[in-house]
């Protein structure tokens, strides 16, 4: 068990970034199917990934630290949380901007009277 063993997800993960990132130049009629995908295909690395953290924690509580040449290849299961915080955070700022105003809580005009 490596932490190489995590890389077949990035590009899954990347696809959430990606649909990010471009969603703000479509058109709202576009937008929106690439930020549900964007989420979906996020989600399933994550939770892919967390799978992979089980045995990847397993594997370094029975057997302990890999050889010292290898030590540095452990820095790769950082990626996936790192991605996920950067890609909602990118797909709620382009859901604000694409959704119609009525359909994100909070930035309907009736939450923002006073009462």
């Amino acid at each position: 068990m490596t932490p190489a063993r995590i890389l077949p997800i990035f590009p899954i993960m990347l696809s959430g970034t990606v649909a990010a990132v471009i969603s703000l130049s479509q058109p709202p009629h576009y937008a929106i199917p690439i930020l549900l995908a964007g989420t979906t295909f996020h989600s399933l690395g994550i939770l892919l990934s967390t799978f992979m953290y089980s045995n990847y924690i397993g594997r370094l509580m029975s057997f302990g630290l890999p050889k010292p040449n290898t030590i540095p290849g452990m820095f790769i299961i950082i990626g996936p949380p790192s991605f996920t915080g950067l890609t909602f955070i990118g797909m709620a700022n382009a859901a604000i901007k694409v959704f119609p105003e009525t359909f994100v809580v909070g930035t309907s005009g009736c939450l923002r009277r006073r009462f």
